[in-house]
């Protein structure tokens, strides 16, 4: 997964619901634990209704190199997560 890094204002890590009409939720900067190339960890926010289905999406800058991208790039999760 990539990291959560850049310069726009839209970078940082949001859970996506499945349910249509379901406002997402963007991470708070001190929820992310750690913060990697190849691993990304983060508190679960409270808000997240318990039964709910999310898709976790990461929008990033980020290159392997000391640049950063000129455009913002997302990646959303294959896996479905449920909050329990």
């Amino acid at each position: 997964m990539p990291q959560d890094s850049g310069s726009d204002e839209s970078i940082g890590l949001y859970f996506l619901p499945e349910n249509e009409g379901a406002d997402y939720v963007q991470l708070r900067e001190s929820d992310i634990i750690l913060n990697q190339p190849k691993t990304l960890k983060c508190l679960v926010p409270a808000s997240l209704a318990v039964g709910e289905k999310y898709r976790i999406k990461v929008v990033t800058q980020f290159m392997h190199s000391v640049r950063e991208r000129k455009t913002v790039q997302s990646y959303l999760s294959d896996d479905i997560f449920t909050v329990v």
